[in-house]
């Protein structure tokens, strides 16, 4: 396995945090969808 890297790890961490913001973001507009129409 070969070593990724600092900038590959923060890569990673950062799109990780982008997936998790977009679904929290998500998770309201299904609460309630009439608000956003």
């Amino acid at each position: 396995m070969k070593k990724i890297g600092i900038v590959g790890l923060g890569m990673i961490i950062f799109l990780a945090y982008e997936g998790f913001e977009l679904i929290s973001n998500t998770a309201g507009d299904v609460k309630d969808p009439k608000k956003n129409c």
